[in-house]
């Protein structure tokens, strides 16, 4: 009776009949540990939760309340993380470790949920409170273009975002601050910023070409005048100006307008007569193919151009030219002829330029591929062991070039050249690409078969072996045939462990391993007397 886990005596003492003469049996009782590693309670904050469950919490809670109650009185029950609480997922693990040191781990994630609260307690604009406004807008003086606002949120760690309170403009302008409580949850505050507006449309300055000017004025430009400057300030300074006129000024009067609108929209116009002479100018200048060129002049040109982009630009804007040999281009000498006629349409001027296209010397390749890689002169390209040829794909960037392909084929272990000649459409310039192919030595140590008197083993392994057994039969196959195998330590064996070594070295001379098996030959149990 009143047995305890683990081991237990139970004696019984035997009396002869004599009354003297006594026998002692012992027998030992083990009783076995328990095993239960169960709960009978597990509750969070007075919840009873269970394996694999979650629980939401209130946002900001940093720690719960947790009873946990083993089935067995014996087991031990250890609890980690249910304080030091942070938003989102935390982990709470109850382990068990029942009498017999059998774990039960139970896992329960607390939830700690983000604050929804997006509420301000200080909303205010130039020190007006927003969030006591029943009109829910703002006045300004004329001219404000940026008002200070201070915003302070309920919850400290929600954010906000503040638009609208820099560079404002005559009339209404919308303020708006968007909070963002922590889970996500926005909402955004709006007030109307109302600035005054002005209805002054007077110039303080107006001046052309650094002269002062009035509405009505007409002024004298030299010939090829194209541009004017204008510079114009209002005495509003929200007043708006719009210049048109001051450029592509054409030989005659032309009309230079400059409209104030004022912040209110009232408008004005001033307007100035720029009066451009007439010219028989006919200079020019004469671009073609971005280089700048005179009379007479000859132009080296890339084989293959067929046409050139001229850009021709004449002193005076209202002389006209006409450009003739500039498409159709052939290899060889092209004569270009640009005609200048001047505003008068009197005064004409010839520039003649000389286009020589020459033929291509091109040796690029638009495509240069090994085994479906793009490479480049220099590169190295790594190869499986036993490759003995590549695909190579070679394009020129010019259709006419021509190319050559050596040592794609016929592959050897190590470094091989590939070699692309290609030769330029001119049939004098040639360039050699060169791409160095390495077959790589195999490096496979790994073993087709291993097996000890007939039964497959792995490195690490023990074999058991009859008494008297001084030999085995080994097989080691690499799988690489042009791997080396050495067995060491199949024969002479003594009683107890003997160690059996197959050393493999892979094809390339460097990498090795070993396998070792432990071949255990039992002492002999034979008393028999020959």
């Amino acid at each position: 009776t009143d047995l305890q886990p683990g081991e237990n005596s139970l004696v019984v003492t035997v009396t002869a009949a004599d009354g003297e003469t006594q026998l002692v049996y012992t027998v030992i009782l083990n009783v076995l540990l328990s095993s239960d590693n169960s709960l009978k309670t597990f509750t969070v904050n007075g919840v009873e939760v269970v394996d694999g469950e979650s629980v939401e919490l209130d946002p900001y809670t940093s720690s719960v309340e947790v009873v946990v109650e083993a089935s067995d009185a014996n087991a031990t029950v250890e609890v980690d993380g249910g304080d030091g609480l942070e938003a989102g997922e935390n982990a709470l693990t109850v382990t068990v470790t029942a009498a017999n040191g059998d774990v039960a781990v139970y896992n329960v994630t607390l939830v700690v949920l983000l604050s929804g609260v997006i509420d301000l307690s200080v909303f205010t604009v130039n020190g007006v409170d927003v969030l006591g406004l029943t009109s829910n807008s703002i006045d300004l003086a004329p001219y404000t273009t940026e008002v200070e606002v201070e915003v302070v949120t309920v919850d400290e760690n929600a954010t906000f975002e503040i638009t609208g309170g820099t560079d404002l403009q005559p009339g209404e302008n919308s303020l708006t601050v968007v909070v963002t409580a922590p889970n996500g949850d926005t909402y955004e505050y709006g007030v109307t910023l109302v600035v005054a507006l002005g209805n002054n449309t007077e110039l303080a300055s107006f001046q052309v070409d650094g002269e002062d000017v009035s509405d009505g004025d007409v002024v004298d430009l030299a010939p090829y005048t194209t541009e004017v400057e204008v510079e114009v300030e209002t005495v509003d300074p929200d007043a708006t100006v719009q210049v048109e006129g001051d450029s592509d000024l054409v030989a005659g009067l032309n009309d230079l307008v400059v409209t104030v609108t004022a912040v209110n929209g009232d408008v004005r116009s001033y307007v100035v007569g720029l009066n451009v002479v007439l010219s028989d100018d006919v200079s020019a200048e004469v671009t073609v193919a971005d280089q700048v060129v005179s009379d007479g002049d000859v132009v080296e040109l890339e084989y293959g151009t067929d046409s050139v982009v001229v850009d021709v630009v004449t002193v005076d804007p209202e002389a006209t030219f006409v450009v003739e040999g500039d498409s159709g281009l052939q290899v060889g000498e092209n004569t270009l002829v640009v005609t200048v006629t001047a505003a008068d349409g009197e005064t004409v001027a010839t520039y003649t330029v000389i286009l020589v296209v020459a033929a291509s010397s091109d040796v690029s390749l638009s495509v240069f591929q090994v085994n479906g890689s793009d490479v480049q002169d220099g590169d190295s390209v790594d190869l499986e062991p036993g490759t003995s040829e590549v695909d190579v794909l070679v394009e020129t960037s010019d259709l006419e070039a021509t190319f050559v392909v050596e040592g794609d084929s016929g592959l050897q272990s190590g470094e091989n050249s590939l070699v692309v000649t290609v030769t330029a459409a001119d049939g004098e310039t040639t360039q050699v690409y060169t791409v160095i192919l390495n077959v790589a030595l195999n490096d496979d140590v790994s073993l087709s078969e291993f097996m000890v008197s007939g039964v497959a083993v792995e490195d690490g392994d023990v074999v058991d072996l009859e008494p008297g057994t001084s030999e085995v039969e080994v097989v080691a196959e690499a799988t690489d045939p042009d791997a080396t195998v050495v067995i060491e330590g199949g024969t002479d064996l003594q009683p107890g462990e003997n160690s059996l070594v197959v050393t493999v070295t892979a094809a390339d001379g460097e990498t090795v391993a070993t396998y070792t098996v432990i071949l255990v030959v039992a002492a002999s149990s034979d008393v028999s007397l020959s």
